[in-house]
């Protein structure tokens, strides 16, 4: 060190948690008892592998369910003082395509269902602005819900605790195991 030189501390991160595949199949299992809403949005995360914010600025016109995949190509996010609002995604290379299987279309066509019949019942007090996890208004959903969503959730069966973006890293890490790149 130079004389004088300001030695700045090493910042220290801590890895990122995900389950191994015994736990994201309990984690799955758990789910068939959940509402129809929580389950929808936490096999998002875990099977999708998306962000809290992609998550939550999904529309319906971002799924095709003939081919069964899901367009992301924006993120909501909060500025303090100022209401949620969408922006493109984290980077570039986040705007995809995101297949998936036939038991996630199944649990997103029990929401879809549930969803309508909220509408119905909300009548002309619902803002309806095409988003899969909304409000019983019709909003989309606070960015911080599927967070509360998920520590709740994985209270209530047991499951370590694990921040819903480890959700994200589990599908990565569960994808990896199994050859994809």
């Amino acid at each position: 060190l130079q004389k004088g030189a300001i030695r700045y501390p090493q910042a220290h991160k801590e890895p990122v948690k995900a389950y191994d595949s015994d736990k994201a199949s309990a984690f799955i299992k758990g789910l068939e008892n959940e509402p129809a809403l929580n389950k929808a949005l936490l096999m998002t995360s875990l099977l999708l592998g998306l962000r809290r914010g992609e998550v939550v600025a999904l529309k319906w016109d971002d799924v095709v369910f003939k081919k069964k995949c899901v367009s992301v190509n924006k993120s909501a996010y909060k500025e303090k003082g100022k209401p949620q609002a969408l922006k493109p995604p984290k980077s570039q290379n986040s705007i995809r395509i995101v297949y998936f299987s036939d038991m996630y279309e199944a649990v997103l066509h029990e929401w879809r269902t549930e969803q309508e019949g909220q509408k119905n019942v909300s009548g002309t007090k619902r803002k309806e602005q095409g988003f899969i996890f909304t409000k019983e208004n019709g909003d989309m959903i606070s960015l911080y819900a599927p967070t509360e969503m998920c520590s709740k959730y994985e209270e209530r069966c047991g499951l370590r605790h694990l921040k819903l973006h480890g959700l994200r890293h589990t599908c990565g890490s569960l994808l990896a195991n199994n050859g994809a790149d």
